[in-house]
């Protein structure tokens, strides 16, 4: 749920195409070849297009969150 409301406030932002670009070419699980290729990209309307058939082209899996492996907050130690 927090990272859908950070998301809705990029969009809703008036940040520049190119930085929401970057942001969420940084934050989005990309291979890191297309993440360098996005890097080399100096027209920006050119690495917003890239990044978009990207993620049309190879969509990440919906996935639940991963249970936490061990108890938080730990219990106190009996020290």
């Amino acid at each position: 749920p927090e990272a859908r409301t950070q998301i809705r406030k990029l969009f809703k932002s008036d940040l520049p195409l190119g930085t929401l670009a970057d942001i969420l070419a940084f934050a989005l699980p990309l291979d890191v070849e297309v993440k360098q290729e996005l890097l080399e990209l100096v027209d920006i309307e050119d690495r917003a297009e890239m990044l978009l058939t990207s993620l049309r082209e190879n969509p990440a899996p919906l996935v639940d969150s991963p249970k936490p492996r061990r108890k938080f907050p730990p219990d106190f130690s009996l020290n």
